[in-house]
């Protein structure tokens, strides 16, 4: 039983119903629970929690009150984690979506409640493209808005705010993954196609930037 602050990452597999739809279960499963299982591995090594739930999850890191030097550094890793978690889900010709929030959480043996978590789920249900969100204002109460590349991002409301975004380290066939899943969701006539290209054209303008930077 915990009571604490935590940063917390809220992770969501992109487009996982039309994935429902068109493969079979048994295959689903097994990636999903290879992907759970590597990201499980790590978490126990890295002293983070880990809550999965189907095709979501939650990867929480203890803020520690002691130094500002080792929670630096827990940040740090936490950050990388996440990458390497998206790159797990990319493995497995999955992307995921999802945000990052900060705050007190209480977790016991299967229960994890707190501000944070309805943040995290809220951002995630925002973001447009696969991403994972880490909000500038997050950034900047933890003091770490320097360890993340910091962009300008229009929400699916039309909101715009300024938040790191984190996503797979292998950018080439993360780009060629959604190339493939937009060009399936036109092909098929999905009412959310148009949404799909919105999506690849987002990432596409991102990962430019991130070169020119």
């Amino acid at each position: 039983m915990s009571d604490a602050n935590y940063l917390v990452a809220y992770f969501d597999v992109y487009a996982f119903s039309n994935m429902v739809r068109e493969d079979s279960l048994a295959s689903l499963s097994i990636r999903l629970t290879k992907t759970a299982k590597a990201i499980k591995e790590r978490a126990d090594e890295n002293g983070l929690k880990l809550f999965v739930f189907s095709d979501c999850g939650f990867l929480l890191c203890e803020m520690p009150t002691s130094s500002s030097l080792e929670r630096d550094n827990l940040i740090r890793r936490f950050i990388h984690q996440i990458e390497i978690l998206c790159d797990d889900f990319l493995e497995q010709d999955m992307l995921v979506r999802g945000g990052v929030a900060y705050g007190q959480v209480f977790i016991d043996d299967s229960i994890i409640v707190g501000p944070p978590i309805i943040e995290a789920v809220r951002l995630e249900g925002a973001i447009p493209a696969p991403f994972i969100l880490f909000p500038l204002k997050v950034a900047k109460e933890l003091n770490v808005e320097s360890y993340i590349p910091i962009f300008l991002l229009t929400l699916k409301q039309g909101n715009i705010i300024r938040a790191g975004l984190i996503y797979p380290t292998d950018t080439a066939n993360y780009r060629l993954l959604l190339e493939k899943l937009t060009k399936e969701s036109i092909c098929r006539g999905d009412p959310v196609a148009a949404k799909s290209q919105h999506a690849l054209d987002m990432v596409n303008h991102i990962l430019k930037r991130s070169l020119k930077e």
